[in-house]
């Protein structure tokens, strides 16, 4: 069975060619926009997958999803080969986001029907700036 141990959205998402290592920076837990609609000019999804058994597929398409209510923002594809390993880091990076509204974004990767793993980010609403004249 294929599973998801880790999911994440973030700034940016580094693979260190020498040392094969991942590294996060600035994770995204909450944005207190100005205003919306927001544009995220990079928004990236790292998801770790893990097969239990080698009689678990080595090549699976998954479908990536991020929606904020039921408001689909994108979604793709994502052909996936584990080669002979059974586990698969995968990095996504999009290259802008328009949130239109707010509310919780979630971000999920999905195996058919079924949801393997989400991540989710409390879009606030925009702040409110008081407006101040002088006489």
């Amino acid at each position: 069975m294929i599973t998801s141990s880790i999911m994440l959205c973030a700034d940016r998402v580094i693979r260190d060619a020498q040392s094969n290592s991942i590294s996060v920076i600035n994770i995204f837990e909450e944005i207190k926009p100005e205003g919306l609609p927001l544009f995220i000019s990079r928004f990236m999804v790292f998801v770790l997958l893990k097969r239990k058994t080698d009689e678990d597929p080595s090549k699976i398409r998954c479908k990536l999803r991020i929606a904020i209510g039921s408001n689909n923002l994108l979604e793709h594809v994502l052909n996936i080969d584990f080669q002979d390993k059974k586990r698969n880091r995968t990095i996504v990076n999009i290259g802008g986001l328009v949130i239109p509204s707010s509310g919780i974004l979630e971000t999920s990767i999905w195996l058919d029907e079924r949801m393997l793993n989400t991540f989710q980010v409390e879009i606030r609403e925009p702040r409110r700036t008081k407006v101040v004249t002088h006489k």
